[in-house]
């Protein structure tokens, strides 16, 4: 019997690694939300991706934040309020002023660009949708003892809302090898998400807390959330409902 939850929450990350935005509605292509990381930063020197959840020297990526408006090149936020797209000439030296190195924008895939951005594959193997419920963010808040867990240190695509409301945590383990499916567009449930050091970067409005990993690691064999592939392309609109097969 399928069990339905409700979409509450669209996320895109138009540069991987630094903050995202929400979207009401958002084509969903097999290769993901359209806009979804699209681009990424590199060390100038080494041509290496920002990974900050490895070097320290990339955390301030978490500081900023991007969004796409008008057209596909996205417009990446400082945290002072500046606003610089990507494709201005002086994004890249004030990218590599605010980290303290050099700093490239290299754009995520293969084959030329005619804007100049070099590509750059993804540093690991990628999925194209995240999904993780409301359910488990608030089962992981209580295991930390807090009021809530700011789903931003997860950086899902799909929110989803149980509706029959009193599903139990970490439901997204049971999901693997099943169907995702709303009105127009189906998803393959493949695996659970790992997750890694990012979940306790500081950013805007969520301080350090590395007993929020340890408490995923304890609790969930480090898990929480699950990946999907595509099936079947078309739009997905916050409150559509989802249900899983």
């Amino acid at each position: 019997m399928p069990t339905a939850y409700r979409v509450v929450e669209l996320w895109r990350y138009p540069v991987a690694s630094i903050g995202g935005e929400t979207v009401p509605s958002t084509l969903v292509g097999t290769q993901g939300p359209v806009g979804d990381r699209m681009f990424v930063l590199f060390d100038a020197a080494s041509g290496a991706p920002a990974a900050p959840e490895k070097d320290r020297r990339w955390h301030k990526a978490l500081l900023l934040s991007a969004f796409v408006r008008g057209y596909d090149i996205p417009t990446i936020r400082f945290p002072h309020g500046t606003e610089l797209a990507l494709d201005d000439g002086r994004a890249p030296s004030c990218l590599s002023e605010f980290f303290g190195f050099g700093v490239g924008i290299g754009r995520i895939g293969p084959g030329e660009d005619r804007r100049g951005f070099p590509s750059i594959e993804h540093r690991q193997h990628h999925f194209p949708i995240h999904v993780l419920t409301i359910e488990s963010l608030r089962h992981l808040a209580r295991l930390r003892e807090r009021e809530t867990v700011d789903v931003r240190r997860f950086r899902p695509n799909i929110l989803l809302h149980s509706q029959s409301g009193d599903e139990a945590g970490f439901a997204e383990a049971s999901w693997i090898g099943k169907q995702g499916r709303t009105d127009h567009v189906s998803f393959a449930i493949k695996e659970e998400a790992t997750r890694c050091g990012m979940t306790i970067i500081p950013q805007p409005g969520i301080e350090d807390d590395p007993e929020i990993l340890r408490t995923i690691l304890r609790q969930n064999r480090r898990r929480l959330g699950a990946y999907a592939t595509v099936e079947e392309p078309g739009l997905i609109s916050v409150g559509d409902q989802f249900e899983v097969s």
